[in-house]
């Protein structure tokens, strides 16, 4: 499981890329897909922007594997097409959002916290396809309502399409 959770996290960081800071991005700051308010929530501290800029490859990954993979439940996902696309969900849109979209996926109360009932739901899909599909279709409502809540967010919509295409063609 360790090179699977590694090589997802290095899947991650390469789509992330480096440092960013766009203004219309509402995650503000971002290097390796670690946002700021990440950064600050994982650091417990105040953080700037140059500590976003200055956040190594190391730390990011283990902010990754423990709030990303672990914390989320998402270790429990045997499929690992799934997993990698959960995962990215949550890179992309929060880990609480990509939780709660898996769990109304799998027909258990969306929390957030993904526990025994959730895992046992899980564990009993059969249809991982239908799966992948249901939980495509809740990332593009989570998407669209980001579009709705602020329009400046559209010009993200082409490049959010393609990032769930590329999942599509490794779900067998």
């Amino acid at each position: 499981m360790a090179d699977t959770v590694s090589d997802i996290i290095d899947e991650v960081i390469a789509r992330e890329s480096g440092f960013t800071n766009d203004g219309i991005d509402a995650g503000g700051a971002t290097k390796f897909g670690i946002t700021i308010g990440t950064l600050q929530e994982w650091r417990r501290k105040p953080t700037c922007v140059d500590d976003v800029r200055n956040l190594t490859i190391d730390e990011a990954r283990e902010i990754y594997r423990t709030r990303y993979f672990f914390a989320t439940g998402f270790d429990q996902i045997k499929d690992p097409q799934i997993q990698r696309f959960c995962f990215d969900f949550a890179v992309n849109s929060g880990e609480r959002t990509a939780v709660m979209a898996l769990q109304r996926c799998i027909g258990v109360k969306a929390d957030g916290a993904f526990g025994p009932i959730s895992s046992a739901a899980l564990k009993a899909i059969n249809n991982l396809g239908m799966l992948f599909y249901a939980l495509k279709a809740e990332r593009y409502e989570v998407l669209l309502r980001y579009i709705g809540v602020d329009p400046r967010q559209a010009i993200y919509a082409n490049g959010w399409s393609n990032r769930l295409d590329q999942f599509e063609e490794k779900i067998t």
